[in-house]
């Protein structure tokens, strides 16, 4: 099955879960305003649940590749923060143009949820190699969306690229996988 078969599936299996959930709320509703014994429908709603649980894990797990993996980061299993490549863009590679020779490194590490160091400092016009080093167990990013400056590595890889700031300022950087700025993947970048 090609990646579009594995991902349409899951998010079936998403959708499912989704639909049991709205029906468990609203049977839940009812029958708290008591119009009548709805246990039927209760109970078919947590069964609709659960196999969308199911056939969210399944279909990550039998998934080949990385595809399995970055799915059970994206929805279902990892919605309270996760994010795979697959909802990013999913493939690694940057936006700008490759490591500078001879121009000073800084290696930022990416972790489930962190970027290391937190604060960047450089000089105006001075152009730095920044190697994005994915140290977590998921896709991530260094993404500076003020200066147009974008990283992408899977899990275990790196990837560099020349970064040269062209106005004085502080620039937040993220990891612009959906959920992850929030749960602490972020910092700045002070260029004075």
């Amino acid at each position: 099955m090609s990646a579009n078969g594995w991902r349409a599936l899951y998010w079936l299996f998403v959708a499912v879960g989704v639909v049991g959930v709205v029906l468990a709320v609203w049977t839940t509703a009812r029958l708290l305003k008591r119009q009548g014994s709805r246990r039927t429908l209760i109970t078919s709603a947590l069964a609709v649940f659960l196999i969308g649980v199911i056939g969210i894990v399944a279909v990550a797990a039998a998934a080949p590749g990385n595809f399995g993996r970055n799915m059970m980061g994206m929805g279902g299993m990892g919605m309270m923060g996760g994010g795979g490549g697959m909802m990013d863009g999913g493939s690694p590679g940057r936006s700008g143009s490759g490591p500078s020779p001879g121009a000073p490194t800084i290696t930022v590490t990416a972790r489930d949820f962190s970027l290391k160091p937190s604060v960047i400092n450089v000089r105006v016009g001075e152009t730095v190699n920044i190697v994005l080093k994915d140290d977590g167990s998921m896709f991530h990013t260094f993404t500076i969306s003020a200066l147009g400056f974008d990283l992408r590595a899977n899990a275990g890889d790196s990837i560099s690229g020349a970064l040269k700031a062209d106005r004085a300022g502080t620039f937040q950087f993220i990891c612009s996988v959906p959920g992850h700025a929030q749960l602490g993947m972020r910092g700045q970048l002070i260029a004075s």
